[in-house]
Order: C-alpha cells, then sequence, then structure tokens
C-alpha cells in the first residue's frame, strides 16, 4: 500500500505491504457544521454563565487572550462571529505565549486574519520573563507561585478564546492552559511543568493528573466572574467541529468531550514499527515535535522501531532539553544529569530518556546529524528504506503510521 507522509511541506509517499501495515491511523472523521452556525450555537446556550452580550454589558474594556500559532485556534473566526459585540470596547488581545516565542508579524496577521487591521495595533504579547508586566496572587496547595500577567489581573472583563486538543502531559489543551501556562510568568510555568515528571501526567488524562491539577488551583487565584470562555474543538483538518462557551472550566470539560470522539482512536494490537509525523505547525522545532513521540509509544511494542518525521525547521528548541541530552554520553548520564531542582524543558528529558530506553528511534528531519545523535535518535534520510529496514528486520513486524502523532492518541491493546 502507498502511504503518504507530510514532510517541511510536502509530501512523500512510501510503500508498505498490506499484509504488513496494521492501519494509517488520523483523528477519527466527523459531522461538521459551518463553523458560524458552530460559534453562535455555542453563544445562544452558554454554560454556567450568562450570554457574551450580558458578560459584556456596563463594560468600557476588554482584555480577549488568544492562541499563538502552535496551536491551529480558529481566533480569527471566533473574532469574526462576535466583532459586532466588541463596538464601543476598547479591546486588548493578548497572545497567550507561555514561554514559547513571539509570533512573527506573519503569524500575527494569521491570528487576526481579516480583523488585522482593525484590531492589529491592540494585539500585545505576553513576555513569561517581563516580571513588571507579572502581578502575584498566591501559591498553589502543590507550591507553585501564581504570577499572572497584570493587563490580566487588572482587566475590567476578560474573555479566553481557545481550543482543545490532545496534550501529552496536562491531558488536554485550552480551557485552563489560557491562564497557565498561556499568561503566566516564567517561574510559575517552570513550577507547574515540574509535575509532568509524574507517571500520572498523561495524554488526555485529566482526574489525577498533577499538572493538570495544579493548573485548576492556579485558576482558583485567577479567574472570576470577570472572565467568560470561548472552546473550539477541530477536527484532523483544522476544520471547526464543535464550540462551547461559557464559564472557563464548563465550557473546558464539554470541549474535551467533543474532542475525545475526534482525536481518540483504536489501533489494536501493539506494533514493532509505528512512523509518527509531526505536521506542521508542531514540527516547528524537535521539542515541540517531541509530543508526537509521547503518543507513538502508547501503540508501540516494547523494542519495536518508533520513526519520528519532523522536520523542525527552527532546530532542536528548548536549550535546558538539548543541553542535558547532548552533554551525556549516554541515556543514563542524562538522567543523572537532570537530579536536582527542576529546570524548564527537563520534563522531556526523562520522557526521551524513557523512550530511547526502551523503543528504538530513528527521526528523519532537517537537524544536523550530530545533534539526532546527540539525543540518542538514530537520523535517517531516506524514509522508505528506513521503514525496509524496520519491517525486514522481524518478519512478524506490522507498521502503524500516525500522519497526524501530535493530536492523534491511539488506544491501543497489549
Amino acid at each position: 500500500m502507498l502511504v503518504e507522509i507530510p514532510y517541511a511541506g510536502n509530501t512523500t509517499t512510501i510503500e508498505i505491504p498490506d499484509e504488513r501495515l496494521a492501519g494509517v491511523f488520523k483523528p477519527n472523521d466527523v459531522s461538521l457544521p459551518a463553523p458560524s452556525t458552530a460559534i453562535a450555537a455555542a453563544l445562544a446556550s452558554p454554560l454556567d454563565a450568562p450570554d457574551l452580550s450580558q458578560f459584556l454589558a456596563g463594560a468600557s474594556k476588554l482584555v480577549i487572550i488568544v492562541n499563538d500559532r502552535t496551536r491551529s485556534t480558529p481566533t480569527a473566526a471566533i473574532l469574526t462571529e462576535i466583532e459586532p459585540l466588541l463596538e464601543g470596547l476598547g479591546v486588548t488581545i493578548i497572545v497567550a505565549t507561555g514561554t514559547h516565542r513571539a509570533p512573527t508579524d506573519e503569524e500575527r496577521h494569521e491570528i487576526l486574519g481579516g480583523l488585522a487591521e482593525r484590531f492589529g495595533h491592540r494585539l500585545v504579547v505576553h513576555d513569561s520573563r517581563d516580571a513588571d508586566g507579572l502581578a502575584y496572587v498566591g501559591t498553589t496547595p502543590r507550591g507553585t507561585p501564581v504570577h499572572v500577567s497584570r493587563l490580566v489581573r487588572e482587566a475590567e472583563r476578560v474573555l479566553i478564546i481557545g481550543s482543545v486538543e490532545p496534550h501529552y502531559f496536562a491531558g488536554w489543551t485550552g480551557g485552563r492552559k489560557s491562564i497557565l501556562p498561556g499568561v503566566c510568568g516564567y517561574d510559575t510555568i517552570v513550577a507547574n511543568h515540574s509535575h509532568s515528571l509524574s507517571p500520572d501526567s498523561l495524554p488526555t488524562a485529566l482526574e489525577g493528573n498533577p499538572v493538570h491539577d495544579d493548573m485548576m488551583d492556579a485558576v482558583e487565584l485567577v479567574v472570576d466572574e470577570r472572565f467568560y470562555s470561548i472552546q473550539a474543538v477541530l477536527d484532523r483538518s483544522d476544520r471547526i467541529y464543535a464550540v462551547t462557551a461559557g464559564e472557563l472550566d464548563a465550557s473546558f470539560r464539554a470541549a474535551v468531550r467533543h474532542a475525545e470522539h475526534v482525536f481518540v482512536v483504536d489501533t489494536g494490537r501493539r506494533a514493532g514499527l509505528v512512523i509518527a509525523v509531526a505536521p506542521p505547525p508542531q514540527d516547528i522545532n524537535l521539542y515541540q515535535a517531541h509530543k508526537a513521540i509521547e503518543h507513538a509509544k502508547l501503540a508501540l511494542a516494547d523494542g519495536g522501531v518508533l520513526l519520528l518525521v519532523a522536520a523542525c525547521p527552527e532546530g532542536a528548541g528548548e536549550e535546558n532539553f538539548v543541553s542535558a541530552l547532548t552533554a551525556a554520553p549516554t541515556p543514563a548520564d542524562a538522567l543523572k544529569a537532570i537530579e536536582g531542582p527542576y529546570r524548564f524543558g527537563l520534563h522531556k528529558v526523562a520522557r526521551l530518556v524513557e523512550a530511547v530506553t526502551r523503543w528504538n528511534v530513528w527521526a528523519m528531519t532537517e537537524l544536523p546529524d550530530d545533534v539526532v545523535e546527540g539525543v540518542f535518535f538514530r537520523p535517517i534520510h531516506d524514509l522508505q528504506a528506513a521503514v525496509d529496514e524496520a519491517l525486514a528486520a522481524d518478519p512478524e513486524t506490522r507498521a502503524v503510521v500516525l500522519p497526524s502523532a501530535s493530536i492523534t492518541v491511539p488506544r491501543a491493546r497489549d
């Protein structure tokens, strides 16, 4: 069977014998409403909140929190739908970057779409390291000091526009993540992310997940009746499948139920080869593409080959993550190097060490070979040859292909 694999903005084709292919698994097909209909329906039936016009009544200033372009959130479509309600308001739009880089000029226009001319000059980018732009609001029971954007803290009204898809250690994106990490300080984010080392911090897991629980504790210190949420769930082609609106947690939980229908797929028995593709924008660097590895692991048999396909045009990513791996001669040494106080990015070191210890991780990227080898992956330059080699090593091996591994959560049988 010929299988198309997205890579570096193009598509390459590989051939896998039918009897050796367990399946090509993408997020599930779902019936799609008209985007404006889905948005309007959500706004007409807000959860645990008044409708948006009532929420905005009496306000003169509004802060809107939106995602950066590492998420495919339909921000522009939602803003267009609610634009009539924004008349007469002093609107500030804050991009919830967390620890991500600031969006480029092109990305700023993509976020706002056709409203860039009207709102472009009102768009600001959150800087988690700008201490003067942060306000301390308290500490969570797990010890996370919560420093949040002053713009958000002092706002008259706050509207959160987010989207919900799987997240490899927070369970799901969206909802509370627009606050933490979205508009919090660097130290707050680091403290929260330290809980990702827990074995309970897993894709699609919320209850008992310490990262999620800590985020919710932080939200209690920040969010009150001044906040309103609109959450979108997209299909595998980034088209709107469902929209929820209202109180932050209620709208988030409702969106999660829709997201499960899209992103959780049955892949059968664990396979000896999993081809995990991180398509744009999840392939921007190795730090982001790592999410595809976390999902691929759920479908991979012990000792199998995990073949990551991710261009990584902006390099490896977070410096702590890269240096902890490349400076260590062995995976075990990398684990020893991250002992002690948690530093941002080190949760991925622990997870990658687990991956390369339990499986054979190969990677087709645009990264230099020495960087790929430095993180204990085997660099691949010919995808077909790599697939043929993995299948030839064991006549019983079957392949699972995940063309959108960053947002596809396999449910496999052990």
